[in-house]
């Protein structure tokens, strides 16, 4: 699959691997509780974009700040939902602006340009 992803090229390939499976790692480290970080609204966000580059949290919300490129920039607001499980568990708020800074990432990984681009 990597290798596919990577158009052949082992370098690239391992550069996706080891990328995709480090932010697995920490998303998993991050944001577990009743369910592996990295299947969390937050753990599936920072493995597709990686960690923000600022987060602001009040007691009402989380903002996590993306200042990428022309495509890469964007808000994306998270509101807390506790539970005995889970005190720090945090759901996105959907909004159709974020579409498309989601859907340009995942086209990044489909075609392996993330490990090129270092993000």
């Amino acid at each position: 699959f990597w290798l596919d992803v990577a158009g052949g090229n082992q370098t690239i390939g391992r550069q996706l691997i080891r990328m995709y499976y480090g932010r697995v790692a920490e998303a998993n480290r991050l944001f577990s509780a009743h369910k592996a970080g990295w299947l969390t609204d937050r753990g599936m966000l920072y493995l597709v974009l990686g960690p923000p580059e600022s987060v602001y949290r009040s007691a009402r919300e989380e903002r996590w700040v993306y200042r990428g490129g022309q495509d890469g920039a964007g808000t994306f607001v998270f509101r807390p939902k506790p539970s005995t499980f889970a005190p720090e568990h945090y759901e996105l708020v959907r909004r159709p602006e974020y579409e498309r800074l989601w859907y340009a990432a995942v086209e990044q990984w489909r075609k392996g340009i993330i490990a090129q681009a270092g993000r």
